[in-house]
């Protein structure tokens, strides 16, 4: 999550203390800058042309999520779509996850309703790379639906290198970009304004 091989992951197949074997080699080997989390997987899942109506969420993701695709939902009367990569006991990446081509109607119970790239630590101090090029492309929101991207001052770059593009939002609606976000490629989203939020 930080230093040499940011943004590398393997499985661990085998542990002895604290020596792991991982199911293939790095291709970047780890050295003393690296920062690692070992923590259980929740990955390379398919959400396929669902309808969710009347929920929390349509989806939500955190935990480790790794290499998901949520692809040609529509979702009614929920709080939208989530990308979560929080700090549990330890850090939990979310990284190479895509929202493609979704759909988000009536909001749920808050009134709102969003599609969220999410980076949150409670008590780490170390500028880690949590919420990793994720892609959200192609989505329909009617309004007062909207797409943030929040990191977590005063970490630069908890989200980092995600892609908004090519999403229709309502004329009201808006990209919202918080502090804690890097390298955020940003456009052709429908006319919506895009909003630099602290």
């Amino acid at each position: 999550m930080a230093g040499a091989g940011v943004g590398e992951w393997a499985r661990v197949v085998a542990r002895n203390g604290a020596e792991v074997q991982i199911d293939r080699p790095l291709p970047t080997p780890p050295d003393a800058t690296s920062l690692v989390s070992i923590a259980p997987m929740q990955g390379q899942h398919l959400f396929i042309d669902n309808d969710f109506e009347d929920a929390a969420f349509a989806v939500q993701l955190y935990g480790t999520s790794i290499e998901t695709v949520i692809a040609g939902n529509r979702s009614s009367l929920t709080e939208g779509y989530f990308i979560k990569a929080l700090e549990y006991q330890h850090p939990q990446p979310s990284w190479y996850n895509q929202i493609l081509d979704n759909e988000i109607g009536a909001p749920g119970l808050g009134g709102t309703a969003s599609i969220t790239l999410l980076g949150r630590l409670k008590s780490l101090a170390d500028p880690l790379t949590l919420n990793y090029m994720s892609v959200v492309r192609g989505n329909r929101l009617a309004a007062p639906a909207r797409i943030e991207l929040r990191g977590q001052p005063p970490f630069p770059a908890l989200v980092s290198d995600p892609i908004v593009e090519h999403n229709r939002l309502a004329p009201t609606a808006s990209v919202g970009k918080f502090a804690g976000v890097a390298n955020a490629v940003i456009r052709a989203n429908g006319g919506a304004r895009e909003e630099a939020r602290p």
